[in-house]
Formats: structure tokens, C-alpha cells, sequence
């Protein structure tokens, strides 16, 4: 616990010294989000009026079919986004530990340098997290539980869901935090895919407790936050703004743990 409250008083003065760390990701993200909603407004107003007008299933699929190049192109600019800050979120983060004086063009430098190497952990976090999902439906589908889905009642369906919907989450919680540290160990290594991810994992196997600590500690903090201030749309504004500050103070305290640690070959 003494490692932790060593972190985070280093991250509180890293943020006081460079708080551009805090403020200018969230006006980055802000006006990047606008911009793709604009984008949305664009693309789907056309086909407000065929939704509209709807009279059969089969026209339905039509409407559908026609709208699919532009939704696979808002996921693909929506996962681009998100990317994008997470790449210069990240090394922004980074450099306000490392010290000195930062400006906008550190966070630009930054997804330049690590948006693609980001982006293929990321996929490989979202590989793995998936393993649970695909292993739920083998079994709700495949084995002796079909039947009882296919014909049965809602109680009866639910009676079948509910376990898996108690233990999943618990799984996909336990999946995020024990691959946390790989986006954080890249970018503070400059290092690659694999390798972040063997040192990382090597990390979290040596500092369980801590690592997982800081994570679910940041969680409750959002969801009690969340349930103070969600009653009105400044209120979810202003969650927004603070679940930002709490995830950054999160992931500054993960890097300032990984490079005390001695584990950090930089």
C-alpha cells in the first residue's frame, strides 16, 4: 500500500507540473466526438425516411443492406478515434512522468508514434476478452442447455442465462486487469507487441494485489461517482469530465509502479 501512495503522490505532482495532461485529451476528445457525430447525422439522415416508410420485413433487410457501407464506416472511423487518443493520451502520460514542459504537439507526436503498435494490442486485448464470449455461446448453444433455450419459456430461459450472466462479467473484470499493464508497458518501453506483452504480464504476476488494487479502486470511484452526479445531462457531463481524471490518475499510477519497480528496462 506504500508503493501505491508513493505513486500517487508523484502522479499528483507530475499532473500540478504539466496539468495539459488532464485537460487537453479531453478537448481533443470533445472535438473529435462532435465531429463524428456530425459525421453520423450525415450519413444516416438519408435513410431516416426508408426507415420511416417501412411496410415489410423485406424491405427492412433492403434498408438494412443499403445502410451497411456507412455503418461499417463509423466503426471503422469510430475504432480510428479511439485509437488515436488512446496512442496520444498514453504517451502524454508517459512524458509528463518523465518530466519538463509539454505542449499539444507532444499528444500528436504521440499517436504518430504509437498508433499502430497500439492498435495491434488493443486487438489482441479484444482477442482475448472474447475467448469468454465464444465459450458462453459454445455452451448455451452446443451443449445440453440448447434445448431448454430453443423451446423453452422466458423463466426457463432466463433460469439458463442468469449464471452465465452472474459469473461473465466477473470473467471479462478479471481479463481486463490482468492485461491492464500492456498498453502501459509499451508505450513506457517504446517497446514491441510481444515483448511489452511478456514484461507486462511478468509485472502483473509479481504485484497482483497492487495492480489489481489501483484498477478496481478507479472502478468503484467511477460507479459511485456515476450514481451521485447521473441525474441530469450536467450532471453526466461532469462525470464524463471526472471519470476521465480518475482513469488518468489510474493509468499514471500503474506506469509510476511499473517504473519503480526496477522492472522497466528504460
Amino acid at each position: 500500500m506504500d508503493f501505491v501512495k508513493h505513486a500517487f503522490g508523484r502522479v499528483n505532482s507530475a499532473v500540478k507540473a504539466n496539468p495539459i495532461t488532464i485537460w487537453f485529451p479531453m478537448l481533443f476528445g470533445a472535438t473529435v466526438w462532435v465531429f463524428y457525430l456530425l459525421l453520423f447525422l450525415i450519413l444516416v439522415t438519408p435513410a431516416i425516411p426508408d426507415l420511416l416508410e417501412l411496410d415489410a420485413l423485406a424491405a427492412s433487410g433492403e434498408v438494412l443492406y443499403n445502410a451497411a457501407p456507412a455503418a461499417a464506416a463509423l466503426l471503422v472511423v469510430a475504432l480510428v478515434i479511439f485509437m488515436a487518443q488512446t496512442s496520444g493520451v498514453l504517451g502524454l502520460r508517459a512524458a509528463a512522468l518523465r518530466g519538463g514542459t509539454l505542449e499539444a504537439r507532444h499528444f500528436f507526436a504521440s499517436i504518430k508514434k504509437y498508433f499502430l503498435r497500439l492498435s495491434l494490442v488493443h486487438l489482441g486485448m479484444l482477442a482475448v476478452q472474447a475467448v469468454p464470449l465464444l465459450l458462453t455461446w459454445m455452451i448455451i448453444n452446443v451443449g445440453p442447455w440448447r434445448g431448454r433455450m430453443t423451446g423453452g419459456d422466458p423463466e426457463t430461459v432466463f433460469a439458463v442465462l442468469a449464471p452465465f450472466m452472474a459469473v461473465l462479467p466477473l470473467i471479462m473484470a478479471a481479463v481486463h486487469i490482468m492485461l491492464a499493464m500492456w498498453p502501459v508497458v509499451l508505450v513506457l518501453e517504446d517497446g514491441g507487441v510481444l515483448g511489452s506483452f511478456r514484461r507486462a504480464w511478468r509485472f502483473f504476476r509479481q504485484n497482483f494485489r497492487s495492480v489489481s488494487s489501483v484498477i478496481m479502486w478507479g472502478w468503484v470511484i467511477n460507479l459511485v461517482s456515476r450514481m451521485i452526479l447521473e441525474g441530469s445531462a450536467i450532471g453526466q457531463l461532469l462525470h464524463m469530465g471526472w471519470s476521465f481524471v480518475i482513469t488518468s490518475y489510474m493509468s499514471l499510477i500503474l506506469m509510476v509502479m511499473y517504473t519503480s519497480s526496477g522492472s522497466s528496462t528504460h
